[in-house]
């Protein structure tokens, strides 16, 4: 998507205010992005981890989340859509809220 300062744009038939500006950093954007793919009512797990391949802080996280002892795996997960699938919706909703930036509104919450 082209970036236009300050240029509203329709989805779905509603307006909204594209929310890359100049001072928003990457990483945050990525969060962002991360944020619109929970909050859908179904996890689309694909569409996720297009969105986690872009954040090489989100790929550890979520591969070192999943290989933990935690989990008690005796392969090593090395596929993002693999380590997704094996958590399951509920549990990949809740290591998105603990992987949020501290330095995003609302203290590092995504929810």
């Amino acid at each position: 998507m082209p970036y236009y300062p300050g240029l509203n744009s329709l989805v779905a038939g509603k307006r909204i205010q594209i929310l890359r500006d100049r001072g928003m950093r990457g990483y945050k954007l990525n969060y962002m992005r991360l944020l619109r793919e929970m909050n859908r009512r179904e996890l689309d797990f694909r569409a996720l981890e297009r969105v986690i391949k872009q954040d090489a802080t989100l790929c550890y996280t979520l591969l070192n989340y999943i290989n933990s002892a935690h989990f008690g795996l005796q392969e090593k997960v090395t596929s993002l859509l693999s380590a997704m699938v094996l958590l399951g919706e509920e549990e990949i909703r809740r290591w998105a809220s603990l992987s949020a930036p501290s330095d995003m509104p609302g203290g590092g919450r995504l929810w």
